[in-house]
């Protein structure tokens, strides 16, 4: 077998192999964008219950 054989598919995937790893890579990309997404409402719910703590705080003691 030379280096350019046709017939040679030891370094090759299938179409099946490749549609599912790119399911999979959508998938995980998903999980990763919803995460992201929960973490900044997180956050900005934080950033506005601290806007109003100071709204409502006693700055007279």
């Amino acid at each position: 077998m030379t280096k350019f054989d046709k017939n040679d598919t030891s370094g090759t995937s299938n179409l099946n192999e490749l549609t599912v790893i790119t399911m999979t890579m959508e998938e995980d990309y998903a999980a990763i964008k919803r995460k992201k997404v929960e973490t900044r409402r997180m956050i900005e719910d934080v950033v506005e219950a601290a806007k109003e703590r100071r709204a409502t705080f006693d700055w007279t003691l």
